[in-house]
């Protein structure tokens, strides 16, 4: 019993990853600085979402397919058998558009940090900010 508590009380004491999530709806670059490495040597996570991704690749995966659906399903499979990585990359770009609404994101680009929303591309304007959030605590 004693073990169980002891177990529980570090378990809620410990720390997780810093999670620091990117999120655009077209091309953005968010430049990984000094702040940004050492965050991220400390055990931080960076993930970047491009919300956009899921219309360009159905975009793709759409043209030209004809008006004969035999016809199509088997130009469809054959894209997605030459381009595989585009399922994880339509994956990806769902779960950020989710994550986007859950977290009440109004507009891009974005960053998030333990839910913290700051409306910038600059990881280390947005590491700044929370940093000075989280002093002031």
């Amino acid at each position: 019993m004693m073990a169980t508590a002891a177990l529980l009380v570090s378990l809620a004491s410990a720390q997780l990853p810093l999670k620091i999530e990117c999120f655009a709806n077209r091309p953005t670059t968010f430049e990984v600085g000094p702040a940004t490495k050492r965050a991220q040597s400390d055990g931080a996570i960076l993930v970047h979402y491009r919300l956009d991704e899921r219309a360009h690749i159905e975009s793709k995966l759409s043209e030209d397919l004809g008006r004969e659906p035999d016809k199509a399903r088997a130009i469809l499979k054959k894209r997605l058998d030459e381009h595989p990585e585009w399922i994880e990359r339509l994956t990806h770009s769902a779960m950020g558009q989710t994550r986007a609404m859950m977290l009440g994101i109004s507009h891009f680009p974005a960053i998030v940090i333990a839910d913290q929303i700051y409306y910038t591309d600059q990881i280390e304007e947005a590491l700044s900010l929370h940093g000075k959030a989280t002093n002031a605590r």
